[in-house]
């Protein structure tokens, strides 16, 4: 029965879905996101992804089949929760954009797993690894901002955002195994490029938290200093490593590390 849905049609119901659950409880009040509200969405979200990737979800790709998604559905649920003073067409759009994002996020998984079926390129593979990368720093803004208001100690929620690094570290090696142009990478190796980038987000977060500043924008700014770390290992797997290119990111990350002292809540 599965089988013959079409899968866009699967991927926009889930999306729809999670996006419907993430308003109904959003405009109960803060207080409807209680902990049954949470494990269903995240519920859908996760248990959603094996229906609709269905049959070409594995053991091997689950990992990168919901990692994205897991990261939509938690920043948009701390988002909602830690920022309730949002309008409610701010909050409306905003739910509005993790929809858009669960329904792209599982048409890139698609293809990666239509490739990893195959074992060779489409012609779809470089355009999705593109939006990959894209969607890999737009997910973790909302969600690192929802982390950094979590009512624990920073030291902590860095280590949160270096793991979520960590993981998308190792997303990024994964969507690259089958492109011919890319460097193969073995074992070590993915534990070695993973810390490397993790440590980046470590110590930009450390930086950042001695400042006296909104947690949005500390937010941003380490999400540029991930988008500088995975930039630098694509770069390294395909050896076309760009010095104007890590100066541009380089450059993107100083100018939202100088925000944070700026804007001083």
């Amino acid at each position: 029965m599965l089988k013959r849905i079409d899968k866009k049609i699967k991927y926009l119901i889930q999306a729809l879905t999670v996006s419907g659950l993430m308003y109904y409880f959003a405009d109960r009040s803060v207080e409807g996101f209680g902990i049954g509200a949470i494990l269903l969405i995240i519920s859908v979200a996760v248990f959603g992804t094996f229906i609709v990737q269905y049959p070409n979800i594995s053991l091997g790709n689950v990992l990168i089949n919901v990692l994205m998604p897991l990261h939509l559905v938690a920043g948009g649920i701390l988002s909602l929760i830690f920022f309730p003073n949002l309008g409610q067409p701010v909050k409306l759009l905003f739910i509005v954009f993790i929809g858009m994002g669960f329904y792209l996020v599982s048409l890139i998984s698609n293809v990666f797993m239509v490739v990893q079926e195959r074992s060779e390129l489409i012609p779809l593979y470089r355009v999705a690894v593109t939006w990959g990368q894209i969607m890999m720093v737009v997910v973790t803004i909302p969600f690192y901002a929802g982390v950094f208001k979590l009512p624990i100690n920073s030291v902590y929620q860095i280590l949160i955002t270096s793991v979520s690094a960590f993981l998308f570290c190792i997303y990024l090696v994964w969507i690259l195994r089958y492109d011919s142009e890319t460097k193969k990478v073995r074992g070590a190796e993915y534990v070695l490029f993973s810390v490397i980038v993790s440590f980046m987000v470590f110590a930009g977060g450390i930086s950042a938290s001695f400042l006296p500043t909104e947690s949005f924008l500390r937010a941003l700014f380490v999400s540029t200093v991930l988008m500088l770390g995975l930039s630098y290992l694509y770069g390294h797997l395909r050896n076309n490593i760009s010095k104007k290119i890590l100066a541009e990111y380089f450059l993107i990350s100083a100018f939202f590390y100088v925000l944070l002292f700026i804007f001083k809540p």
